[in-house]
């Protein structure tokens, strides 16, 4: 004769391994319904990012799905050409008709590419530019963001009409962002996350006038999978470059500490090298003229032991 099952304990029963399974989020395949079937309340528990730190604070941003490509996560970061629009032969933006934000912000990743480019200049395997667009999805022509200056070391030179990570086989070392009335949110809040999936290894923004609460020079370094900004906020160092870097006013200043100097800017160096060119000739003129009277002494000399 079957013995027969308490209903009551049967729930109980029920109950108990519902809890248990909770606790390990693994629902058996036989309590559950067709096969691929989850249970709601597992399926809906929150992946954490794969570049996420374990600090034990939440983190903000987008999370991101292994599907789910970086120009999704980071849709907000990216940059929207203004036509008319100049592409390449792979049909890659290149060209468009944005205008410049004003020409403070020129004068400093105008003075970023020139410095960085006069130090470097010997290296072949180096590459700098500004205004750029960085493509980092193949075949994905609205994957692109156009960092105010990038620093690639390990690329090939020369000249390009855009960047894409697929063809140079690595991201950028160092890119930097000026930021303007337009972008600056954009720049402080959304562009550090997809610099960081990239595995961009510096990230700098600029706040030159002042535009947030933030401190106006933030130097985050890659570390980990994760960006840590270096600095107090006005000075900083970059390991990539071997150089440090300060604010001054609105603009900033790379700075040799082999050497303890400022390395100038194309107009300062111009000076220098026309300072340096009319002190030469001025020593030139007064060597000329110290050996012209020598030439007199030595003559009268000669006359005076003749007679």
């Amino acid at each position: 004769m079957a013995t027969m099952t308490n209903p009551l304990a049967r729930c109980r029963e029920i109950e108990l391994w519902y809890v248990s399974a909770m606790r390990n989020a693994i629902v058996p395949r036989s309590l559950v319904g067709a096969v691929g079937e989850q249970h709601t309340e597992v399926s809906s528990m929150p992946t954490p990012h794969p570049n996420t730190p374990s600090t034990g604070v939440r983190q903000s941003g987008p999370r991101r799905s292994p599907a789910e490509p970086l120009s999704v996560v980071h849709a907000a970061a990216l940059y929207q050409p203004v036509p008319p629009v100049g592409c390449d032969d792979d049909g890659y933006p290149c060209d468009d008709s944005a205008m410049v934000d004003n020409s403070d912000h020129n004068i400093v990743s105008g003075y970023i590419k020139y410095v960085v480019g006069e130090r470097y200049a010997d290296r072949d395997d180096m590459f700098v530019d500004a205004d750029l667009g960085l493509y980092f999805e193949q075949g994905n022509r609205s994957a692109l963001v156009v960092p105010d200056v990038l620093v690639a070391f390990g690329v090939e030179g020369g000249s390009r009409m855009s960047y894409k990570i697929w063809e140079e086989g690595k991201p950028p070392d160092l890119v930097v962002e000026v930021l303007s009335h337009r972008t600056w949110r954009k720049d402080l809040r959304v562009k550090p996350g997809l610099y960081q999936a990239l595995g961009i290894a510096e990230y700098w923004s600029f706040d030159q006038h002042r535009l947030s609460d933030d401190p106006p020079l933030l130097v985050r370094r890659l570390e980990i999978g994760s960006y840590h900004v270096e600095g107090d906020g006005m000075t900083g160092h970059s390991a990539i470059l071997g150089l440090d870097v300060r604010v001054d006013g609105t603009l900033l200043r790379l700075h040799d500490p082999a050497t303890g100097l400022d390395l100038p800017d194309y107009n300062e160096a111009v000076a220098m090298y026309r300072q340096a060119r009319v002190g030469a000739a001025a020593e030139g003129e007064a060597r000329q003229a110290a050996e012209k009277r020598i030439a007199e002494l030595e003559e009268q000399l000669r006359r005076s032991k003749g007679a």
